[in-house]
């Protein structure tokens, strides 16, 4: 029931809304039903224009990969990710102020890559 409402929340673009479907998107459990809904919250975040929210919505994503590495789905997460950084990208091409876009991409290449980083 949950995924429903959200998927409808999400669907409305409506960033007024992103504290309530952040909190309940992150407050799921570990389940089918998270996992379906979180390509629709990617793209929600991929049109999020606060660097805060933008950064609060990743960190719920990274969050999911790391506690489903075991199930093999770190190269499905990272793909959605990279999806959103695609897109922020693309509206920084045409945007008149870039720097909290750059800020957005920064932060999601670093959430990306920095896992790899060491030895």
């Amino acid at each position: 029931m949950v995924g429903a409402v959200m998927k409808t929340m999400i669907k409305s673009g409506d960033e007024s809304s992103f504290p309530q479907i952040a909190k309940a998107v992150g407050d799921m459990p570990l389940s089918q039903a998270k996992f379906n809904l979180l390509p629709s919250f990617a793209d929600f975040l991929s049109k999020v224009k606060e660097t805060d929210n933008l950064k609060k919505g990743v960190d719920i994503l990274v969050d999911f990969r790391e506690q489903t590495k075991s199930f093999g789905l770190e190269a499905i997460v990272n793909g959605w990710l990279k999806g959103i950084v695609t897109k922020k990208e693309a509206a920084k091409a045409v945007a008149a102020d870039k720097t909290a876009l750059q800020a957005q991409i920064d932060y999601l290449k670093e959430k990306l890559g920095g896992d790899k980083a060491g030895f």
